[in-house]
Order: C-alpha cells, then sequence, then structure tokens
C-alpha cells in the first residue's frame, strides 16, 4: 500500500491539475460545476502534491530503501539533512518540486481577485496546465517505484532468477531477509553540502515563479488580452532576485567544494543556466521601457516566455545525463 499511495497522490494532482485548467478556461457565468471546479481544483491538486513531497521527504528521512528513489541517492550513513536534499538530486525530485511551485502560484492567483484581474483566466489555465505536465513528468520518473522493480528488470535482462540476483545485493549489505533494503548507494560527496540544500530549491522555485510570467506573456501574445505588464512584474522580480541568489551560491558552492578553481568555469551546465537569467534581465528592463514610453510591447513578452523555454531547455541537459558533471 506505502508503494502505491505515492502515485496515488500524483494521479490525483494530476487530474485536478487538468480539471482546473478546464475550468478557468470555460466561461462560469451560468455552470455552478465550473465554478466550484474554479475554486477547489487547485486548492485539491496543491494538497496533493504537497502530501506528494511530505511523503517522498519522510521515505528520505527515515531512510525507506525499498523506493528506488531513495536507494539511488541515499544511504543508512548519510547525515540526515544530506539525505533531505538529495530528494532534488534527481529527475523526479525535481520535477515534483517544480510542479508544486507551478500550481501553488496558480493557487495563490486564483485565490487572490485584485491578481486574478491582472491575469487572466486564460493566464490562470496556462499555468495550471504548466503545473499538470510538470506533475506528469514527476509521475513517469518514478518517485515512488520499489527497489524491487530493478531486481526484477535485473534478473530479466541477465536471464537469472530474482533470488540469484538479490544474493548479490546481500553480500554488498544492501539487502536482508525479512527487512528488505537496508542501505542504499549512497548521495555524492560532492552534494553532501549545505550548498547543496539551499542552491537546488533557490533556483527551481525561481523557475516555477517564472511561469507565471510565461503564461501572462504567452496569453498576450497569441490573444492580444491581458495586461502582462502589471501581471508578471512581481513574479518576475522575485524570480530574478531568486535566481540571483542561487547562481550566487552555486558559484561559492563551485570554488569551495567542487573544486573548479573559480566560481564561473563556463562550463555547458553553467552556460545553459545563466541564458534564462540573462533573458529575464532584459525581460525586467524591456518591462520598464514599455511601463514608461508604451515601448516593446512584444518584444518584452516574447522574452518573458523565451525565458521559461530556456529554463526548461537547460533542465533537461542538467538532469538528463546528456552532460556529464555534478548537476546530472
Amino acid at each position: 500500500m506505502a508503494v502505491q499511495l505515492g502515485d496515488i497522490f500524483l494521479i490525483s494532482a494530476l487530474i485536478f491539475s487538468f480539471a482546473s485548467a478546464f475550468a478557468w478556461a470555460g466561461r462560469e457565468d451560468k455552470n455552478r460545476q465550473l465554478r466550484h471546479l474554479k475554486r477547489w481544483g487547485p486548492r485539491l491538486a496543491a494538497s496533493f502534491l504537497t502530501l506528494s513531497l511530505l511523503l517522498l521527504s519522510y521515505y528520505f528521512i527515515l531512510p525507506d530503501f525499498n523506493f528506488l528513489y531513495v536507494f539511488d541517492r541515499a544511504s543508512a550513513a548519510t547525515p540526515g539533512v544530506y539525505r533531505l536534499s538529495a530528494m532534488w538530486a534527481g529527475q523526479a525530485g525535481t520535477f515534483l518540486m517544480w510542479a508544486w511551485v507551478i500550481i501553488m502560484s496558480a493557487l495563490f492567483i486564483g485565490e487572490k481577485k485584485g491578481v486574478s484581474r491582472a491575469v487572466t483566466r486564460e493566464g490562470v489555465a496556462v499555468i495550471l496546465l504548466g503545473g499538470a505536465f510538470f506533475t506528469f513528468m514527476a509521475f513517469m520518473a518514478g518517485p515512488f517505484n520499489p527497489t524491487m522493480s530493478r531486481i526484477g528488470g535485473e534478473a530479466f535482462g541477465s536471464g537469472v532468477s530474482v533470488k540469484t540476483v538479490l544474493e548479490g545485493y546481500k553480500s554488498a549489505s544492501f539487502y536482508v531477509d525479512g527487512k528488505g533494503f537496508v542501505d542504499g548507494m549512497g548521495l555524492s560527496p560532492m552534494l553532501q553540502t549545505p550548498y547543496n540544500a539551499i542552491h537546488p530549491p533557490l533556483m527551481f522555485i525561481a523557475y516555477g515563479m517564472v511561469f507565471v510570467v510565461f503564461s501572462v506573456s504567452l496569453v498576450y501574445l497569441v490573444r492580444g488580452r491581458g495586461e502582462w505588464e502589471q501581471a508578471g512584474r512581481t513574479w518576475a522580480r522575485v524570480s530574478w532576485l531568486l535566481m540571483s541568489a542561487a547562481m550566487a551560491i552555486g558559484g561559492l558552492w563551485a570554488y569551495e567544494e567542487l573544486a573548479y578553481g573559480g566560481y564561473w568555469t563556463w562550463d555547458s551546465i553553467e552556460a545553459a543556466s545563466i541564458l534564462p537569467w540573462l533573458t529575464l534581465t532584459a525581460y525586467l528592463h524591456g518591462s520598464i521601457e514599455f511601463r514608461r514610453r508604451g515601448k516593446l510591447k512584444v518584444l518584452t513578452p516574447f522574452l518573458g516566455v523565451l525565458t521559461t523555454l530556456l529554463i526548461v531547455y537547460s533542465t533537461y541537459i542538467t538532469r538528463s545525463g546528456i552532460i556529464k558533471s555534478s548537476h546530472s
């Protein structure tokens, strides 16, 4: 039951995210069901995503190595705070946190009537669709897959029995009969640092908040609707500050822990991460020009859309393992 519980939470969050997006995109004037769904859908989606995050955090803190995601990134010897930070060291944790921030942003906008007037209903729908997309990505990454699923795959691939494969894990002290998996592969020593507990969450929160800028900019470019500058102003500013802080902490981490020989080395991962920061900086300058003189009313929202696309690109090459680095 414990193995399935996290997946149930994620599937529920996915359903309510999509349903909420449909409700916000539609007209609610004479449809009582849509009004209720518009109000309660984001709340339920946010609740189920919060439960998913808390449950995964609980498995890391215990730790419960019968879950493959925990087994691959923690060990009994890993200190508790670093076991928790290992949660966002892989794709599943990254997508889950990103989805949570996006859905919480949509919930905040929906609950604040003053903000909702600036963000059109189509804009809120796009935010919710973004949250649904990353919830789906988190589900596909399998944060709650059992470790035995790998054992079965290894047994099938090598043409031996599951019992034979488990003997190898027993000899390595990973598995004990009657107890299951009692130890894991452990977290890379480079990631066992306070910087890993601060740098990634700041970046993910910034990335999630940028999605609000993306949604209002996209709706304006496609439909010509919405006060994109007013709606995205605060979100862009806070995102820029968090992104800047995360990059500064990452520079300190690189200098002190990763032996890069400096704060910045222009490797592929760092270059990819600075691109959305540059476009978001340009967006902020463009929004000032628009607010004062009414100029750059197409280029600036385009930069808002481009920022999110670059974030998705940088996240892909960072977490996919295409480029080998401490971020992979």
